[in-house]
């Protein structure tokens, strides 16, 4: 299944991934668990589920400089793509909601 279709897929899927795919989408920095966890209102652990499925193969994980793993789109024509399909109307929503919680 081409990525497009994957990532359709998992948008039209459970609200959590849509979520998370879309806070990453509009995300400029990369994310951590700990901020999917208070953007999302989803428990680490559910998060951990979300990543370590086969959603989690659309991201790339990064370690920063306290070994924190953060997540970005494996790279940007998937971070493309799920903008698109996802629309500026919802990414606006998103981009609102990281504006108010500010990830370091």
């Amino acid at each position: 299944m081409p990525l497009a279709a994957r990532l359709r897929a998992f948008l039209e899927g459970a609200a959590e991934n849509r979520d998370v795919i879309g806070l990453v989408a509009a995300s400029r920095k990369r994310l951590t668990m700990s901020d999917l966890a208070l953007l999302t209102r989803q428990a680490p652990y559910q998060l951990e589920t979300i990543f370590s499925g086969s959603l989690g193969r659309l991201f790339a994980v990064h370690r920063d400089e306290a070994s924190t793993p953060t997540f970005v789109f494996a790279n940007e024509a998937l971070r493309s793509a799920a903008m698109q399909q996802i629309g500026p109307s919802l990414m606006a929503t998103y981009a609102e909601m990281l504006t108010q919680h500010r990830p370091a």
